[in-house]
C-alpha cells in the first residue's frame, strides 16, 4: 500500500481512501478471461500464508474451467496490510465495504462476475460485501444509475453482480454474537501476547499430528490488535430480513466444523441456512473431512 492505493500485480487501483495492501494472482485454465473474479476475503490470514480452506478457491477454482481473476489480501490490521486507525475500521461492516471496494476496482471489465468468500472474519465480511452490493443496486436504480459508494477518482463500475458465496467456518451472529461479546472485549482488554500465548487443543486436530498444536493469533498486527478485538465485538450481521434478502438470488456454499469450536459453531452454518435455504452446507466432523474442501468450492466456482 502507496499514498491511499492498491498495487495489485503492479496495477495500481483507487481506494477511495479504504487503504491496505492487496496481491492478485490469475489463473488461467483457457476460455474467456472474463469469466470469474473471485474476491478472497481471507481476512484472518494475514500474509497470505498457512492453510486456510479459502485458498483452496485461488489454488483449483479455475480448474473448472475459464479464466479466473483471484484476488486474496489481508484485511485491514492484519498483516502487511495498513494497521487499523480504530475499531470502526475493524467492524463487519466496515471490512465487508472494503472486500466490494476492491473486488470492484479488481475486475478486468464490468461485466466479469464476482465470487465473495473468507474464512470466519472474513465469512462475516462476504455476507456484508453482499449486502452492500445488493443496497447499492438498489439505491442506483432508484437514483437512475447513481451509485452510493464514495465518488473514486475515476468513474465507478456500475455495482457487481455477485455470482456467488463461499463461506467458510462461520463465526457467531445474532443472540450467540451477543452472549460472546463479553469475552471478546476481555479478550482485547488481556492484550496480543495473552492471545498468542493461548494452549487450549482445539478440537479438530484431535488423533492427529496436529493435537499438540495451541491455536494460533494468525494475521492480526500488534499495533491493530485492540482495534480488531473492539471490531470484531461491536460487530454482527444485518437483520435476518436484510441478509436474507440480499442473498436469495446468490448461490452460496457454506463449509464449516463440528469439533467444539465455540468461536466457528456448526450452529452458525445451520443459523445461516435458515435465511438461506438455497445454501449447500457441508459440515466437517474430523481433520480429514475437511480435506474435502477444496474440491467442493472448485465444484461450486466452476459451476456458477
Amino acid at each position: 500500500w502507496v499514498n491511499g492505493e492498491w498495487f495489485v500485480c503492479g496495477e495500481r487501483v483507487a481506494t477511495c481512501n479504504r487503504d491496505f495492501w492487496a496481491t492478485t494472482r490469475t489463473r488461467s485454465s483457457g476460455g474467456d478471461a472474463a469469466a470469474g473474479t473471485a474476491e478472497h476475503g481471507d481476512a484472518g490470514r494475514g500474509r497470505l500464508g498457512g492453510d486456510s480452506a479459502t485458498h483452496s478457491l485461488g489454488a483449483s477454482a479455475s480448474d473448472g474451467g475459464g479464466a479466473m481473476h483471484v484476488v486474496r489480501y489481508a484485511a485491514r490490521g492484519h498483516g502487511d496490510s495498513s494497521p487499523a486507525s480504530g475499531p470502526a475500521d475493524c467492524t463487519w461492516e466496515a471490512l465487508g465495504r472494503d472486500m466490494l471496494t476492491l473486488g470492484l476496482r479488481a475486475r478486468r471489465v464490468p461485466e466479469q462476475r464476482m465470487v465473495l468468500g473468507g474464512a470466519s472474519m472474513g465469512a462475516a465480511s462476504a455476507i456484508w460485501a453482499a449486502v452492500h452490493a445488493h443496497n447499492d443496486a438498489t439505491a442506483a436504480a432508484a437514483a437512475g444509475g447513481a451509485s452510493s459508494l464514495p465518488a473514486p477518482p475515476s468513474p465507478l463500475p456500475p455495482p457487481p453482480h455477485v455470482a456467488g458465496l463461499v463461506l467458510v467456518i462461520l463465526p457467531t451472529f445474532y443472540d450467540a454474537r451477543t452472549r460472546r461479546k463479553g469475552q471478546i472485549v476481555k479478550a482485547a482488554e488481556r492484550g496480543f501476547e495473552a492471545m498468542a500465548g493461548r494452549t487450549r487443543i482445539r478440537g479438530i486436530f484431535e488423533g492427529s499430528p496436529r493435537e499438540s498444536e495451541p491455536p494460533k493469533l494468525i494475521g492480526v498486527r500488534k499495533d491493530s490488535f485492540k482495534s480488531v478485538m473492539l471490531g470484531g465485538a461491536d460487530s454482527d450481521l444485518p437483520p435476518p430480513d436484510v441478509v436474507a434478502v440480499a442473498v436469495a438470488s446468490i448461490p452460496t456454499l457454506v463449509l464449516s466444523w463440528d469439533c467444539g469450536d465455540s468461536t466457528h459453531p456448526a450452529s452458525s452454518a445451520a443459523a445461516f441456512a435458515e435465511l438461506a435455504p438455497h445454501a449447500r452446507v457441508y459440515i466437517a466432523r474430523s481433520l480429514e473431512d475437511t480435506a474435502a474442501w477444496p474440491g467442493l468450492i472448485r465444484d461450486f466456482v466452476a459451476g456458477l
